[in-house]
C-alpha cells in the first residue's frame, strides 16, 4: 500500500512538457521552410515542424508559405505556385535571401520531407491551397510514403478544410487554426472560446491552434481541454512564454526558436 502511495504521490511532480513544434523549421537561423530549417528543427530537439504547403500546376505539394514566390526567393521571376509547374519554381532560389551560406537552396516536396524525417519525430501540414484536389494528392502521397498517421498533424485557418481532411483522414488529429489578433478588441475572450468549441464540433476538429496571447488563461486553455480538445499555441518565442503555457496544460507549442525553447521547458 505504502508503494502505491508513494507512486500517487510523485505523479503530482511529474513536469508537464509539451511537444516543441519548430515553425516552419527552425526558422529564425535558416531560410523557412525549408530542408537546411527543418533539418536544424530536428539536431536541435524539436518534436515535430511545422510547413505550409500548396499544390503546384503539375500536382506536386511544394513547401512554401506564400501563394507567390517573391517574399523568399526576391529578386528572380515571381511566380504563382498555383500556377507554375515544380520544375519552374525548383529553377529559384529560396536560401540566399536568409543568408549567402544558404546560396542556391531549393524548396522541397512534402514527400521528399516525409521521406527525410527522423524516426519518431513528426510533422504539422498546413494546407494553404484550400482547393479539393489538394487532399486528393495529400492521401496519394501519404499511400507512397507510408508516413505514421500518429505523427501528423493537418492544420488549416479555412474550416472547411478541416472538416474535408477528418472525413478523408479520420486517424490523422486535424487541428483548426485561429488568430486571437481578431478579437483585440473583445472584452469577455470566454464568450469567443465558446464560439471556438461550436465550430470545433461542427468540422470534427481533434483541438485548436492559437496564435500567443498575453491574455491567455488558465481558464480560456481549460474550457477548451474540458470539451476533449487538444490545444496548441504558435508564436511562441521565448522561453517565459513557453513555460507559462507548459505549466497551464497545453499540448503543444510552436516556435521559431525550437532549441531554446525545447531547453527552457526541459530545467526543471
Amino acid at each position: 500500500m505504502r508503494s502505491r502511495e508513494l507512486t500517487r504521490e510523485s505523479r503530482k511532480f511529474v513536469k508537464h512538457i509539451p511537444l516543441v513544434v519548430a515553425h516552419r523549421g527552425a526558422s529564425y537561423a535558416a531560410p523557412e521552410n525549408t530542408l537546411p530549417a527543418f533539418l536544424l528543427a530536428f539536431d536541435e530537439g524539436a518534436d515535430f515542424i511545422e510547413g505550409d504547403f500548396w499544390l503546384t500546376k503539375d500536382n506536386q505539394i511544394v513547401c512554401l508559405h506564400d501563394k507567390h514566390t517573391m517574399r523568399t526567393a526576391p529578386k528572380q521571376k515571381n511566380l504563382n505556385v498555383k500556377k507554375s509547374t515544380v520544375h519552374e519554381i525548383l529553377g529559384l532560389d529560396f536560401g540566399k535571401w536568409k543568408d549567402e551560406k544558404y546560396l542556391s537552396t531549393r524548396i522541397i516536396t512534402l514527400e521528399e520531407l516525409l521521406n527525410v524525417i527522423p524516426h519518431g519525430k513528426g510533422i504539422f501540414i498546413e494546407i494553404k491551397d484550400t482547393r479539393q484536389i489538394f487532399l486528393s494528392e495529400l492521401q496519394n502521397v501519404l499511400k507512397r510514403t507510408q508516413f505514421p498517421h500518429s505523427l501528423i498533424r493537418i492544420i488549416a485557418f479555412d474550416s472547411n478544410v478541416i472538416k474535408n481532411s477528418k472525413r478523408l483522414f479520420p486517424k490523422i488529429k486535424a487541428y483548426w487554426l485561429f488568430d486571437w489578433l481578431l478579437t483585440d478588441k473583445c472584452n469577455n475572450m470566454l464568450s469567443v472560446v465558446s464560439k471556438l468549441l461550436t465550430t470545433l464540433k461542427m468540422i470534427n476538429a481533434d483541438g485548436i491552434d492559437m496564435n500567443y496571447s498575453k491574455r491567455i488563461t488558465g481558464e480560456i486553455i481549460n474550457e477548451v481541454k474540458k470539451e476533449g480538445y487538444e490545444i496548441v499555441f504558435y508564436d511562441v518565442n521565448t522561453p517565459e512564454e513557453a513555460q507559462k503555457l507548459a505549466e497551464l496544460g497545453v499540448d503543444a507549442i510552436t516556435t521559431n526558436f525550437p532549441g531554446e525553447i525545447k531547453a527552457g521547458l526541459q530545467k526543471k
